[in-house]
């Protein structure tokens, strides 16, 4: 009986992504190493060696990652299919590899968290599941779950762990603030909830300080909720006391602003938050807004707290707050905005590592510069007696993240959103080219740096090709235009307006200075390119479809044109007559001509389609996958085939066997295209999740 033959792995080398959508998603190790979600792959990037990792277990894409406070566990989790449980994996950091896995949940897991000493593992369930679970790390076993939230009253969506005490966690969500206590000894969750009173807040991110007396809560509404911990470690398992005291609800000291005014400006919502020395919070917002503040009691003549009445604006409801003991308000320090919302924030002594929803990464460090510190209003006594107290006069303290940091430092970015094409320009392997929602964009592909970006806003750049003198890339979009762009400036060198009607889907071009177009509206047309001045040469329209991909014979003397109609013709170039029509019942999404005359083409059903040269007959037809396969390339001896589709997996097919030899899974969705590069070395592959993936060619 034949054994099945195992199937090799194909070698990743690199990954241009970020899942900057996932709150708290990146986080910055003790060794300056990054660990943040790439699709269904958990990234890890030494800055000091210059590597990239990937690790693989999860098939879906991650929603909640953490790392635990030494830096040595990583913990991910993902969504699964409905009806299914959730799969939370963890991690060994230094030795990259899978410690241990559970599955739990039902469908779904919103937080994960690592206790101070490695020994324990919280998840926390979304909201159709709701349960929070704790995983017992040396036993690589699942001790305990209980329902976190209220039901009825609030949702959990959001873990905290102590720093220093193992057995204290803190749940948040919508109008939900809760403290739980693991009992090691008989397994089992004390709930111990912040009694709130009448104040009501959709809590987004928590955090416990270093001397674990408070627990700070950032909110949707722009304030910081503070309650107070009264820990009793009387049975040497840190449980909290039955009651917690709500300390205050500190909001930003409003700027004054010119009268009338009928309403306050909106707070940004507050996505991120980290308690540091200091007394100092950093907060990021949706706003894309990082600001650090500091505490400023609201201090009487008398020089004794009290409590002033909370805002109200015209025709908004009212505000509540508690009434005892104060509402202090935060003085901001310092502040630095970014592109767009912060989604994550992690500060590690000096750096602080920043990600936004565009999955972008920024760089913040500590600078020397100095403060002044607030000067305080004087008691009835100082005043009356002259006496000088302190924090009269402003001090001046140096240092910290209570001073102004540094310059904001562009890490890394990538694609947010889908991409749609990738291409190498010609001899040139240090390159690519991407397209896709975010506009155009050129990759340097040893320092996984963006060299250019071009966005049109409200556009979206189907396709993408690079001439053969380097000098122009020429680009495809949704509003039917081509654009010819500067390659070193990116602007804007001809258009051709009404190109398509419907949108540009493909587009190639020639040694001779040529370019092919294909669009949404079945037609082929040839482009003859003069300086600035574009003029069409040859249009053609026998497709009944759209026009989904074109690719080059070599020689440069034909194109094939797949189509959405279940056609695909071979054209002469560059009188654009047609030499072959190949039919077949499927949607084709790709195609290659190989040096022997063969055509080989991929659809919709998962097949590769392999037709002769002389008549355009079906010689073979090989199952790929269940799902469409859209994109194939061959290397210039026809050695090697590498295919990609929907099911997310990029195939290297040894094509005179006829067989498939490696697969490389990374993408947590689609993939659109790929390319070899010009050695035949290496490939890449964009997908629909946004990333860019480098493979290493077998």
């Amino acid at each position: 009986m034949k054994t099945k033959r195992k199937m090799k792995t194909l070698q990743l080398l690199s990954a241009i992504g970020f899942s900057g959508k996932v709150i708290s998603g990146l986080h910055l190790a003790r060794d300056g190493g990054l660990v943040y979600p790439v699709g269904v792959g958990v990234g890890v990037w030494d800055r000091v060696g210059g590597r990239h990792a990937l690790l693989h277990a999860h098939t879906r894409p991650i929603t909640a990652i953490a790392i635990s406070r030494s830096g040595q566990l990583i913990v991910s989790a993902q969504n699964s299919d409905p009806g299914c449980q959730a799969l939370v994996v963890v991690w060994r950091y230094g030795e990259r590899e899978e410690v241990g896995r559970y599955e739990v949940h039902r469908e779904e897991v919103v937080g994960v968290g690592v206790s101070c000493g490695e020994e324990y593992v919280a998840s926390l369930g979304g909201s159709l599941d709701g349960y929070l679970v704790i995983w017992h790390v040396p036993t690589r076993t699942p001790i305990c779950s209980v329902q976190a939230g209220d039901p009825g009253l609030g949702t959990a969506a959001h873990l905290c762990l102590a720093p220093h005490t193992p057995t204290l966690l803190a749940v948040g969500g919508q109008r939900l603030l809760k403290l739980w206590s693991l009992h090691p000894n008989s397994h089992t969750l004390t709930p111990t909830p912040v009694q709130l009173g009448l104040l009501e807040r959709n809590y987004t991110c928590l955090q416990v300080d270093e001397s674990e007396q408070h627990l700070y809560a950032g909110t949707n509404s722009g304030d910081v909720v503070k309650a107070r911990l009264n820990m009793n470690n009387e049975g040497g398992e840190g449980l909290c006391s039955i009651s917690i005291l709500l300390v205050s609800v500190m909001a930003p000291r409003p700027q004054p602003a010119p009268a009338p005014r009928l309403s306050r400006p909106p707070t940004p919502g507050i996505q991120a938050l980290v308690v540091v020395g200091g007394g100092v919070l950093v907060t990021g917002d949706v706003g894309g807004g990082v600001r650090a503040y500091r505490e400023l009691p609201d201090v009487g003549v008398d020089g004794r707290p009290v409590c002033l009445a909370p805002p109200r604006a015209h025709g908004t409801l009212k505000y509540t707050h508690p009434k005892d003991p104060t509402r202090p308000l935060l003085q901001q320090l310092w502040e630095v905005e970014v592109r767009s919302g912060i989604t994550s924030l992690s500060i590690v002594d000096e750096e602080a590592v920043i990600g936004t929803a565009t999955s972008e990464i920024y760089s913040l460090r500590q600078s020397d510069s100095t403060i002044r510190e607030p000067i305080r209003p004087r008691s009835h006594q100082q005043r009356k007696g002259r006496v000088r107290g302190e924090g009269e006069r402003g001090e001046e303290k140096r240092g910290g993240w209570g001073s102004m940091p540094g310059d904001v430092q562009l890490l890394s970015t990538c694609h947010s959103e889908p991409i749609y094409d990738v291409a190498f320009p010609r001899g040139v392997g240090e390159l690519v080219v991407s397209a896709g929602v975010g506009g155009v964009r050129v990759w340097n592909v040893r320092s996984l740096k963006e060299a250019l970006r071009v966005e049109v806003p409200g556009l979206v750049c189907s396709c993408c090709c690079v001439s053969h003198n380097l000098d122009t890339i020429i680009t495809g979009w949704s509003d039917g235009r081509l654009r010819g762009l500067g390659a070193e400036s990116g602007r804007v060198v001809w258009t051709v307006d009404e190109a398509h009607h419907g949108g540009v889907n493909a587009v190639v071009c020639l040694p001779t200075g040529l370019v092919v177009s294909g669009g949404r509206d079945g037609r082929v047309r040839v482009w003859e390119v003069r300086g600035g001045v574009v003029r069409m040469s040859a249009s053609q329209k026998e497709h009944r479809g759209e026009v989904t991909r074109l690719s080059l014979a070599p020689g440069h003397k034909r194109v094939l044109s797949c189509g959405g109609d279940g056609s695909s013709i071979i054209w002469a170039l560059p009188e654009l007559e047609r030499v072959q029509r190949l039919q077949a019942h499927t949607v084709f999404l790709g195609g290659a001509v190989l040096g022997s005359g063969e055509v080989v083409t991929s659809g919709s059903d998962g097949a590769l389609l392999v037709w002769d040269r002389q008549d355009g007959s079906l010689l073979a037809d090989l199952p790929v996958s269940s799902r469409p396969v859209t994109s194939l390339a061959a290397t210039q001896d026809d050695a090697t085939l590498v295919t990609a589709g929907e099911d997310a997996t990029v195939r290297v097919w040894n094509w005179q066997k006829g067989r498939v030899t490696h697969e490389g899974r990374g993408h947590s969705g689609a993939i659109s295209q790929v390319a070899l590069s010009p050695d035949d070395r290496h490939l890449v592959s964009g997908g629909k999740d946004g990333a860019l993936l480098f493979w290493k060619l077998p």
